[in-house]
């Protein structure tokens, strides 16, 4: 008898513990993450993505096809405009140039005998017509010799510093390829794609923010200099330009951002000094939750700027509730919920 008591306490003590767990678990009201709005200054930006390229510069190909024959400058080497970089081999057309200046030495002798013939009536004038034609069909041809000469000569069209080179003494080029990238390496900018739909919002002198993987929590601080007026519709974008500002105390943009480096942008279109902020983790459609005294109710507000983290509200706030954070869909007005308060500092970085 006393074993089965103490079975039956037993029983009972597990039935009691089952039930405040039940009660406790699942009987009790949800928790909820939330935080207060705050006051503080807020930017709203467009993305785009870009590369940094200098300010000035050229890609030099070459204009003739054949073999290259010699290299003249190396990368990170200075050049002058109109400087010799590279020559392709030139063997046939110094032959060909040889042999009509050779032919054009002929035929002007032959010309000059034969005014004087002409000039003594033992030659007719149209003799002298033909060698005349004859000259100046081998001029032409010299002037045709001398570009194509020229043509195998590969010269720097600026000034400015050899960033990249290309090709290998000795192989065989074709018309067109591009043998030497030229420009300045201090004077950069970058050159960014910015999405047609957000295109209109973006003009000369917003400032920008550039942001790069090979210097993670750095930021580079720039204006818009340019918009071009005609976008790519294959990829439903338009360029634009951004001047890099020098850090303070320098002459010079930070050349930290390596020439052909690709970086994430934001262009500032809005940016207020003093407003509501809420982080956008506590939207909810048009509105958001809020808890007083313990219960959940849903608020309309409006929203202004809209930063990448944070949204100003214009109306429907006061500035002192209590917000939740990541609201589950199952909310419903007048629920009991247990909030579990967030700091509004790092309400941002703790979802």
């Amino acid at each position: 008898m006393r074993r089965y008591r103490l079975s039956l306490a037993l029983i009972l003590a597990a039935l009691a513990a089952l039930a405040w767990i039940i009660e406790a678990r699942v009987l009790a009201p949800p928790l909820v993450r939330t935080t207060a709005p705050r006051w503080g200054p807020l930017a709203e930006g467009v993305y785009a993505t870009g590369v940094v390229e200098p300010l000035a510069w050229a890609k030099v190909r070459t204009e003739a096809g054949g073999r290259l024959v010699s290299l003249l400058r190396a990368e990170g080497q200075d050049v002058a405009a109109g400087e010799l970089l590279a020559q392709i081999d030139d063997q046939n057309q110094r032959a060909r140039m040889a042999e009509i200046e050779s032919r054009l030495r002929y035929l002007e002798s032959e010309r000059a005998r034969q005014r004087a013939l002409v000039a003594g009536g033992a030659a007719s004038r149209k003799t002298l017509e033909l060698l005349q034609s004859e000259f100046d069909q081998a001029t032409a041809q010299r002037t045709m010799a001398a570009e194509a000469l020229r043509q195998s000569r590969v010269t720097a069209p600026i000034a400015g510093r050899v960033l990249r080179r290309e090709g290998r003494v000795g192989e065989v080029v074709d018309p067109g390829t591009r043998l030497f990238w030229i420009g300045s390496p201090r004077d950069r900018l970058i050159v960014a794609q910015i999405d047609e739909e957000y295109f209109p919002r973006v003009e000369l002198g917003q400032r920008a923010f550039a942001s790069a993987d090979a210097h993670p929590g750095r930021s580079f601080a720039g204006r818009v200099i340019e918009r071009t007026p005609f976008g790519d519709s294959d990829q439903r974008s338009f360029r634009i330009r951004i001047a890099l500002d020098a850090p303070p105390g320098a002459a010079d943009p930070d050349e930290a951002l390596s020439l052909g480096m690709t970086v994430e942008v934001n262009v500032v279109v809005r940016s207020a000094d003093r407003v509501l902020l809420v982080p956008r983790a506590a939207l909810a459609g048009s509105g958001l939750w809020v808890v007083d005294a313990g219960r959940t109710w849903h608020r309309q507000i409006r929203v202004g700027l809209r930063g990448r983290d944070l949204v100003e509200v214009r109306e429907g706030l006061a500035g002192d509730e209590e917000i939740v954070l990541d609201p589950p869909v199952s909310l419903v007005g007048g629920a009991r919920v247990r909030p579990i308060r967030v700091p509004a500092e790092s309400a941002t970085q703790s979802r």
